[in-house]
Order: structure tokens, then C-alpha cells, then sequence
């Protein structure tokens, strides 16, 4: 659904809104307005169809008398077409940004499908524990260094920041894109938030970790690998998705990223209006309270994570169709909108991070869940 469209200055001086507004009168002329916005928001692509000419005037808040309008509206041409099959002239020439609604809410679905279901659900289909042991494989990590990790990363979950959540063990490079079980490869984090991550390979320690890890466990220089069997000679390592830190590694210089290569700030409001448009009937936000304004900033950085989104030319504008189609596709959910019991969802339960992936995934979309 787009949110706006556009309304060309010379709108009010071309000769067919002049031949309209002189047989009608002024009112046709904020008719005109309401039905571009109109369309914009319900029907992006420009077609009427199904629509009758009282369907088309009620859009436009037309009270004049009945047919009046559509029938100069086919005559200036704004309207082509007949009853029942009106579509609006040249709209997607004037309107190009509405007129592909439709195609970025269907890539935002291929995308969510992409990072949340479909073919990540497949690679996940097989038993963690064989996943596991080629993990360790690749590399192990001892206890002392896990509960290391987990001093120096400290007690809140380095995702979303929650202190009263049990912490878990999270795969950076997930075990089942490649990644090893060495501790190089983990962070800690809350169990909602590793649930929920997806194919997201972010490194959220401290940018010292390995340092003060060094020198709480005295570890040796290939802590991250396994070592091959002596007398057998070690083949040469293949690259890794996740490199392994060594002793003689020259810290990492951190540098200032430049304004253009940052990531879209989060549109806390726009987010929240996209969500009253879409479930108009659930529970308002009429607080944007620190711990919301945190939670939408996770669910946000969880969407322009997704590859596809990075890549688009309009990153910001990719994720906020991906919010719009998400609050979209919950609204079709009888259980969360409270036709299926005495109970309904509203914004907080939508953000949850585990609630989340179940909506996006469909889990919330039968009858009887």
C-alpha cells in the first residue's frame, strides 16, 4: 500500500481539471484530489475495476449530484474505460511511485519468505546434532573461555539489551551457513533473540573481546581451530566465512563510517503509523516509550539485515515496505485480531522477537492457533 502520491503542480492550470471544475463547479476539483489519494492507498496500480460509478464517487467524497462526476471525468479524460472496468489515464506515468506498490510489497514477501522460511527452513531441516559435530570440526571452545566470553560481553543480551532473559550460546556465522563451534564464532545472547536472528551473521561483542580474552584464559594462539592428527602433515586451510583471531593479530583499527554508508536511522513513527493503518482495529500506540523505541530499532536493524534489502538502491524504503506488508499479512490472521477468542494482539506482541518470525512464517494464520 503506498502512502502518498503525487500531485502535480500544474494540476489545477491543466486544461482538463479547468474543463472539470467549469461543469462542476470547485468541489469537483477536491473530488478530483480525494480519488488520486484515494487510489493511491487502495488501488496503486490505477485500476477501478469491479468498481461502479457510485463506488468511484463515494471514493472521492463527491455530494453532488449522482454520476455527474464519473461521467465528466470520462469525458476530460481522467477515467478510461466503461462501468465496471474504469482505470485512472496514465496513472502509472504520473504516479510511479504507487503504481509499483503491489511489486515492492510482493519482493518484500519473497524476501521475508527468504530470510525466515522456504529455503532457510530446508537447510535447517536436518538434526542440529550432525550440524554440531561438523561445527566442532571445524573448531571447539572450552568452558573456561565461554564463561570468560560471557563476563567480558557482560549480563544484558548484546541484541536487544534485556537483562532478565536466560543467555544463550549464538552461532555468529550459523552452523548451518558453515560456521564453526569455536568461540570465536559466539557471542551471547538472549534465547528470543537467537531464536529470531535468522541467517544474520552481525558480531555484536565488544571490539576488545578477543584481547581480554586472551589474557583472562592465557589461550594459545589457535584457540579457534582444531588441530589436525600428528604425524599427518596439515592441509592448507580452506577460506573461512568467519576467520580465526590469532596472538600476533594486529588489533583492529576502528575508523568513523561515513554518513552514506550508514545504515537508514530507525522511523519509529512511520512504523507505528504503518501499523494503525493496517490493524486499525487492534490496540493504539500512544506512547513511544524507550523500551518500544528499542525493540522497533531491533526489528528494524533485523530487516536491513536481510541481503536483499542491503542491495537495494532504497534500503530505507525496501524495509519500511517490508514493515508494511508484515503489519499487512497479520491483519489477515483471525487469532490476532481477536476473532477467534476473547483476546487480540497488539504492537508489543507484534515486535516480540520470537512473535515475530511466527507471523511472518504464518504460524498465527489458522482458525484454531
Amino acid at each position: 500500500m503506498a502512502t502518498d502520491a503525487r500531485i502535480s503542480t500544474g494540476l489545477p492550470s491543466h486544461p482538463k481539471t479547468k474543463k472539470l471544475v467549469r461543469r462542476l463547479g470547485p468541489g469537483a476539483g477536491w473530488g478530483l484530489v480525494c480519488l488520486f489519494l484515494w487510489v493511491a492507498s487502495n488501488r496503486s496500480d490505477g485500476d477501478l475495476s469491479g468498481m461502479s460509478t457510485e463506488d468511484i464517487e463515494l471514493a472521492a467524497d463527491w455530494d453532488g449530484d449522482d454520476g455527474v462526476f464519473v461521467k465528466e471525468l470520462c469525458a476530460v479524460r481522467f477515467l478510461d474505460g466503461e462501468e465496471g472496468s474504469y482505470i485512472i489515464h496514465d496513472w502509472a506515468e504520473h504516479n510511479p511511485w504507487a503504481a509499483g506498490s503491489k511489486g515492492r510489497s510482493a519482493a518484500a514477501k519473497e524476501n521475508a519468505n527468504k530470510k525466515w522460511g522456504g529455503d532457510l527452513a530446508s537447510q535447517n531441516a536436518g538434526k542440529r546434532s550432525q550440524r554440531l559435530s561438523e561445527a566442532r570440526a571445524k573448531g571447539t571452545h572450552t568452558a573456561d573461555q565461554w564463561v570468560a566470553l560471557k563476563a567480558i560481553c557482560g549480563p544484558a543480551c548484546l541484541r536487544c539489551g534485556a537483562t532478565d532473559k536466560e543467555i544463550v550460546k549464538d552461532h555468529i556465522v550459523p552452523i548451518y551457513k558453515g560456521g564453526s563451534d569455536a568461540i570465536d564464532n559466539l557471542q551471547p545472547i538472549c534465547r528470543s533473540c537467537n531464536a529470531a536472528k535468522g541467517p544474520d551473521c552481525t558480531d555484536l561483542r565488544p571490539a576488545d573481546w578477543l584481547s581480554r580474552l586472551q589474557v583472562a584464559c592465557e589461550t594459545p594462539a589457535n584457540f579457534g581451530e582444531t588441530p589436525a592428527p600428528s604425524p599427518s602433515p596439515s592441509p592448507s586451510p580452506s577460506p573461512s566465512p568467519y576467520p580465526t583471531p590469532t596472538l600476533d593479530t594486529e588489533p583492529t583499527v576502528l575508523v568513523d563510517t561515513p554518513a552514506a554508508n550508514r545504515p537508514p536511522a530507525c522511523p519509529n513513527a512511520e512504523i507505528v503509523d504503518l501499523y494503525h493503518q493496517r490493524l486499525p482495529t487492534l490496540p493504539r500506540v500512544d506512547v513511544l516509550s524507550d523500551g518500544r523505541k528499542r525493540t522497533i530499532a531491533a526489528r528494524w536493524r533485523d530487516v536491513l539485515n536481510d541481503p536483499d534489502i542491503r542491495k537495494s538502491p532504497t534500503p530505507r524504503d525496501a524495509a519500511l515496505e517490508f514493515f508494511d506488508w508484515y503489519f499487512d499479512h497479520a491483519s489477515k490472521s483471525k487469532f490476532l485480531i481477536g476473532r477467534v477468542k476473547d483476546w487480540r494482539a497488539d504492537f508489543d506482541f507484534l515486535m516480540t522477537p520470537s512473535k515475530f518470525v511466527k507471523v511472518v512464517e504464518g504460524h498465527y494464520h489458522k482458525e484454531h492457533a
